[in-house]
């Protein structure tokens, strides 16, 4: 399968108009990654709100040149990543979020994508029913989970946010949508890095999921901004800041330079019945504006760890 890159991973170049995606396809085999994946929120012009799905001529504008360049990159879609978000009190918002899955699914299967990234979202500070909530999430599942099996294309909820953000809730809710649906269309996306940053043991979660992983994302973090020795332009080096729950912060960084257990959450993965060299694993770089040089670093990184864990990444 090997190692490909998310396209969030250029944000700050893509932000500047400088990685579209027929760019990302050919930047991405330089890097050595064998696939990619296409980020939904970058089909509408930088700045929009998307609380509309894109329109054709955005989507033909955002992904011109697309087929060409992945061929000539010699790198495939493994995913299509949606931005959506369930909890929303007004219906026809909400149907939005949905339809962005249903998009999701179209793209994936008209690129040979095996699944799509997608969230439930999170409870607002002043949502005052979280039943509620937690059945917008349920119902909005169900309905996207039809579509994709009738295309033949997985779901992968990604553990994000404080209210699916740890595996048991995950586990509890992916039951529940099977039963209903009688499907097994979803499953997870395994952010090993969200599970640490959130302050849960990525390895116990591999335990516990392992089963259900649809697609693995791997990056990494540190408690410092700039806690490597690498020279950087005076502009790219602030990282991106993330909130943990214990009141410190932590830093985007290169694979390998922090502190998320990735080699042996990928052993726990293999060892409790995740088929590493089936599941697609993306490279998801949060480091910020360095990312054109740290990129093809982290495909070799991550290519050596699952080397370390018997997998061939070029199988």
């Amino acid at each position: 399968m090997g190692v490909g890159i998310c396209w969030y991973s250029v944000l700050p170049l893509w932000r500047q108009g400088d990685m579209p995606f027929s760019r990302f396809a050919t930047f991405a085999g330089y890097a050595g990654a064998s696939s990619i994946d296409i980020l939904d929120a970058f089909l509408y012009p930088v700045g929009t709100v998307r609380d509309r799905l894109p329109t054709e001529d955005e989507l033909d504008t955002a992904l011109s040149g697309a087929a060409e360049s992945l061929l000539r990159a010699k790198v495939t879609i493994d995913a299509v990543a949606v931005t959506n978000n369930f909890v929303f009190n007004d219906p026809m918002r909400w149907e939005v979020e949905v339809s962005k899955i249903d998009l999701g699914t179209r793209l994936a299967s008209e690129f040979g994508g095996s699944v799509v990234r997608i969230f439930a979202g999170d409870l607002p500070d002043d949502w005052a029913n979280p039943e509620k909530a937690d059945q917008r999430v349920f119902e909005g599942l169900c309905r996207a989970v039809e579509d994709a099996a009738d295309k033949g294309v997985s779901l992968g909820l990604e553990n994000h946010g404080r209210s699916y953000g740890s595996p048991e809730p995950l586990l509890e809710l992916l039951d529940r949508v099977q039963r209903k649906t009688g499907s097994d269309a979803l499953g997870v996306t395994f952010d090993i890095g969200n599970f640490a940053l959130a302050g849960h043991d990525p390895v116990e979660a591999a335990r516990l999921l392992a089963p259900h992983v649809k697609l693995i994302h791997v990056k990494d973090f540190s408690s410092e901004s700039v806690p490597y020795d690498i020279l950087v332009a005076e502009e790219t080096s602030t990282r991106p800041r993330y909130d943990r729950p214990d009141g410190s912060y932590a830093y985007g960084c290169p694979v390998g330079a922090g502190w998320v257990p990735i080699l042996p959450a990928l052993e726990a993965l293999k060892e409790s019945g995740c088929l590493l060299e089936l599941t697609p694993i993306l490279v998801e770089y949060e480091g910020g504006a360095d990312c054109r040089g740290e990129l093809p670093n982290a495909v070799e990184r991550v290519n050596d760890y699952l080397a370390q864990c018997g997998v061939n990444a070029g199988e």
